[in-house]
């Protein structure tokens, strides 16, 4: 099998790919809603920045797969396309012969440099020039019901993510956007494609998929993405850039309404409240911690001198300009 091919995937090689792949990450789908959520991402407006590769034998099977995502990236305001690259997949018949990695380099030649999240650790991709960055994530612990602010709880908007005004997120994003050193372009396509995502496995996924819910205040601007999972708050992402507390003060009136025992997030979540680090001030009788992520850990390779430039300054910003949101 020496003739080996980088293709965009066909029908039947995508479900070949899918039948392989539906145990790993289907998220709790049924083979049948797997295919369709796939395809409804596809068939979306932000679905044109997304496909399905492969390396193809002359037989047809495919050996290694992945998904690439056309992403739009900004350094200092300037821009850098990316290959968002993710579900690297080979088949464990075909693994240890260099199958993935030559499928991944193929796929990130044509871009000013390459993003993933591993959830292998680091080794596999720093041999194809990939870096990791920072991939901390933060843990606080409620010993008691926290005390609620009831004026701040009265400005509360909080519902799913696919009823929330999506305009009002791509325009809180933007000018959030506009003060970072780094960050991944999102337009109202992308959101759509996101709330959609979202919704099919909150609705299809038989593991009691948690909606993402978005946060606002009144009057305010910004937003915060949550899920809620038993006693836990997943906080996803905080885009605020005028008052760098106030949604932790927010959250703080949801514990008691979702009865929650734990905070968690990336600590790119906390990235509003640096250098003057206070979230003890906020939430009284708690226990903080960080830990390293096991999974998920954002990967950067640069292509030109540009991102070369960027890949330099990131490596050493904490918190790590990351958020989840972005996560393939």
């Amino acid at each position: 099998m020496t003739n080996l091919v980088k293709l965009k995937l066909d029908y039947p090689q995508s479900n070949q790919v899918l039948r392989c792949t539906h145990k790993i990450w289907s998220g709790g789908l049924s083979y049948f809603d797997y295919q369709t959520y796939f395809a409804k991402q596809k068939s979306s407006a932000w679905g044109r920045n997304l496909e399905l590769y492969g390396l193809v034998d002359e037989d047809s099977k495919v050996l290694s797969s992945a998904k690439l995502y056309n992403l739009k990236a900004r350094y200092r305001q300037k821009p850098l396309s990316l290959a968002g690259i993710g579900a690297v997949f080979t088949a464990p018949e075909e693994r240890g012969r260099g199958y993935a990695a030559k499928l991944i380099s193929a796929l990130i030649g044509d871009f000013d440099g390459a993003l993933l999240f591993s959830d292998i650790g680091a080794d596999f991709y720093n041999r194809l020039g990939f870096c990791q960055m920072g991939s901390a994530a933060f843990n606080l612990t409620l010993k008691s019901e926290q005390a609620e602010n009831k004026s701040l709880a009265a400005d509360i908007v909080l519902e799913p993510l696919s009823k929330t005004p999506l305009e009002e997120l791509e325009r809180h994003y933007l000018q959030w956007q506009a003060r970072q050193v780094f960050s991944i372009e999102r337009g109202l396509s992308y959101w759509q494609y996101k709330a959609d995502k979202e919704l099919f496995l909150h609705q299809r996924s038989h593991l009691g998929w948690p909606q993402l819910l978005t946060l606002r205040l009144r009057n305010k601007e910004g937003y915060a993405l949550l899920e809620c999972g038993g006693s836990t708050l997943r906080i996803l992402e905080i885009i605020d850039w005028q008052d760098p507390q106030i949604f932790f003060e927010a959250i703080k009136c949801l514990t008691s309404r979702f009865k929650t025992r734990k905070l968690r997030g990336w600590e790119s979540t906390l990235k509003s409240l640096y250098p003057g680090f206070r979230l003890g001030s906020i939430f009284r009788d708690c226990e903080l911690y960080f830990e390293e992520r096991s999974w998920g850990h954002p990967m950067l390779a640069a292509n030109c001198t540009l991102m070369e430039d960027c890949l330099n300054e990131v490596f050493d910003l904490s918190p790590s300009p990351f958020l989840e949101l972005d996560h393939l």
